[in-house]
């Protein structure tokens, strides 16, 4: 299955894993060093890490699907797409930070996702629009790939037909008659056959 997915993807989806990694570590680091030094800081960056991960095939299959509608669905598409980002990747945090340790209440939930609403917001959508901003890049590179394709292979017809062309207007009837005259001047003339060949 893998075989089926275009090398271009493929390293896409290892850089765009590469710089979560490196976001996340960034943040995570310094969070746990100025502001939390808790291991759950650590547990929420490699649990948000994963599921980001985790979601860029999601967010690409989603932006795949969304490509082939106007643009302004596509826009819609992507808002709806980035709320329920944030909603995935503050329940994970809000999991990992809180509810391990027993806080069940809707009501904490819901308080905690519009604190959310500030940088974490901002983060969360940020890694969003990467992914999807990426997916668009990639898919402009395979059009522009897939029209010199195309360009090139009509440039091969083309020389095919005029070389068939060329072909079609070497009148045999000539080429006969060519042949015959060094034939004939063969047995007088050689030298005059071969100025003629």
């Amino acid at each position: 299955m893998l075989k089926d997915i275009p090398a271009i993807w493929m390293r896409a989806y290892a850089l765009i894993c590469l710089w979560y990694f490196i976001n996340f570590g960034v943040s995570v680091t310094s969070e746990y060093i100025l502001e939390s030094p808790f291991s759950h800081t650590i547990f929420t960056g490699i649990y948000l890490y994963i599921t980001l991960c985790l979601a860029v095939i999601v967010i690409w299959l989603w932006s795949n699907l969304l490509f082939r509608f106007r643009v302004f669905v596509q826009v819609v598409g992507h808002i709806l797409g980035l709320v329920l980002s944030f909603l995935i990747l503050g329940s994970v945090k809000y999991y990992t930070e809180f509810f391990m340790d027993d806080f069940l209440f809707f009501e904490e939930y819901k308080e905690y996702l519009i604190g959310l609403l500030n940088w974490d917001a901002f983060q969360f959508n940020n890694q969003y629009l990467t992914a999807v901003f990426i997916y668009y890049i990639i898919r402009y590179v395979e059009s522009l790939k897939q029209k010199e394709q195309e360009k090139r292979e009509l440039e091969f017809q083309n020389k095919e037909i005029q070389f068939s062309l060329l072909k079609s207007q070497i009148n045999p009837h000539f080429l006969f008659n060519t042949l015959n005259s060094i034939s004939m001047l063969m047995s007088t003339s050689k030298e005059k056959a071969r100025a003629m060949i």
